[in-house]
């Protein structure tokens, strides 16, 4: 495994702020002074995961037999050269999907992923694993927050990323059905319930209430907050200069992303009374 290694040279790359917009990722909080090593077993599991969920993503995109185009005068060094530098791009490829930016912030990364890695569905796979198996695969990572989109930290920006990222969960025709098989209530709202997490770090220019407003404004009146048993969880992770948001579902099942509260025997209790 090169992960680890590549952790350490990502870690100490940057000292300035490395998270810009319209990125995507994921924001992990980690045991102060172990960011380095919460990157590395970071960058473990998420290629584990990776390749059972894009195993074309490990691939140099090249058809089997059709490398060498049929160049018959290609020597045996030749030959061995390109495989060699076929692996090494695959490797590269794959090794890419995911980045480690930096954050200037104690006790939290950020690991940038490229298409054709979905951050929420990835980031729900492992956790609802890690919640089954009850296995501790992570040592020093805490939270596994996904990050669909980023933006700069003022509510206009925030505002017009909110659109984008809300508006194909809340906006559209038949956004009256799929809450509902999450909770099966009917009274109150058609639309389904929501909640909004917000968490500001580093940043005096946002304020916690009016970025709540904002955010339930642009969901619209139809859909109702439910702070207890939501159908969807909008998270809004303001960091600096840049703010982070998605939309996930079971947040509160799941122990709010939190690896060691779904891998402790009492989640286990604490799940089972809340379903």
């Amino acid at each position: 495994m090169h992960y680890p290694s590549q952790a350490k040279r990502d870690a100490g790359r940057a000292a300035g702020f490395g998270i810009e917009p319209n990125q995507a990722g994921f924001l992990i909080t980690c045991t102060r002074g172990k960011e380095g090593r919460c990157v590395g077993e970071m960058y473990v599991l998420l290629n584990e995961y990776a390749e059972q969920l894009y195993p074309e993503a490990s691939t140099d995109g090249q058809p089997a037999g059709e490398e060498h185009g049929g160049d018959a005068a290609l020597s045996v060094e030749d030959e061995i050269a390109q495989e060699l530098a076929s692996l090494q791009q695959a490797k590269e490829k794959q090794t890419r999907l995911f980045t480690s930016l930096a954050t200037q912030t104690e006790c939290v990364v950020f690991i940038r992923t490229r298409p054709p890695v979905e951050p929420v569905s990835m980031a729900r796979t492992i956790l609802q694993d890690f919640a089954t198996t009850q296995q501790q695969r992570t040592r020093y990572t805490n939270r596994i927050v996904p990050i669909t989109l980023t933006c700069r930290s003022q509510l206009d920006d925030i505002e017009r990323m909110a659109t984008t990222v809300l508006a194909p969960i809340f906006h559209t025709e038949d956004a009256a059905e799929h809450p509902i098989k999450a909770s099966g209530r009917r009274m109150g709202s058609m639309y389904g319930y929501f909640a909004i997490q917000p968490k500001i770090r580093n940043c005096d220019r946002v304020d916690r209430d009016e970025l709540i407003k904002l955010i339930a404004r642009v969901v619209g009146p139809h859909h109702k907050v439910d702070l207890t048993q939501p159908d969807r969880t909008i998270i809004v992770e303001v960091l600096k200069s840049i703010c982070g948001m998605s939309v996930v579902e079971n947040y509160n099942e799941l122990k709010r992303f939190n690896v060691y509260a779904l891998t402790t025997p009492s989640s286990t209790t604490d799940n089972t009374n809340k379903t």
